[in-house]
C-alpha cells in the first residue's frame, strides 16, 4: 500500500486546481452563451413584431382607383356635399 508523498499531494492539489478552473471555466462559457442567445431571441422577436406591424400598414394603404371610388361613392350617397375630384395629376398608376 502506498502512501501519500508531498509530491503526489501537490499533484492532486493542481488537478483539483485545474479542474476547478475548468468547471468556472465551462460554467461562466455557459453564462455567455445563454446571455447571447437570449438577446438573439428578443431581436428575432422584435423583428417578427417589426415585419407584422409592417404587414399591417400595407395593408392599410389605398390605390389611387380606390380612394376615387370611394370619393365617388361618398358624392353619390350626399348630394349635398362637395366632395372634390379625387384625381392626381402626375400620378403614375
Amino acid at each position: 500500500m502506498s502512501t501519500l508523498t508531498s509530491h503526489s499531494k501537490v499533484e492532486i492539489a493542481l488537478a483539483i486546481t485545474l479542474c476547478s478552473v475548468v468547471i468556472g471555466g465551462v460554467m461562466w462559457i455557459q453564462g455567455r452563451l445563454n446571455s447571447v442567445a437570449l438577446a438573439l431571441q428578443d431581436m428575432r422577436n422584435e423583428q417578427a413584431r417589426m415585419g407584422e406591424e409592417l404587414g399591417r400598414l400595407v395593408d392599410d394603404r389605398w390605390t389611387i382607383t380606390q380612394m376615387e371610388n370611394w370619393a365617388l361613392r361618398l358624392k353619390l350617397q350626399n348630394q349635398n356635399l362637395d366632395v372634390p375630384s379625387a384625381k392626381h395629376e402626375g400620378v403614375v398608376r
